[in-house]
């Protein structure tokens, strides 16, 4: 990608040190059309990942914590089959 870092287009201070109105609305343009892009790049990247990932994003908690709470979910699953088949002949 040959983008151009719109933080080097911002304009210079004046003398005094003091942006011009028109200047702060332009660097309000820029980093506005930036944030934008970068917006649309982070949907498009969500996009590829897998179901699980995107799925982490959605709740605050660590990678590790939402792994052991799914591991654990998993194995009272299969302990409440085992209990079904058993109790089922009975």
């Amino acid at each position: 990608m040959t983008e151009k870092d719109p933080t080097k287009a911002l304009p210079e201070a004046s003398r005094d040190g003091q942006l011009e109105e028109t200047d702060l609305q332009e660097q309000n343009r820029l980093l506005r059309e930036e944030n934008e892009r970068l917006k649309k790049e982070r949907e498009e990247y969500r996009k590829t990942l897998p179901v699980k990932e995107r799925l982490y994003d959605h709740i605050n908690v660590s990678l590790k914590t939402m792994d052991m709470i799914i591991a654990v979910l998993f194995i009272l699953l299969g302990i409440v089959f085992v209990m079904g088949i058993l109790t089922r002949g009975g």
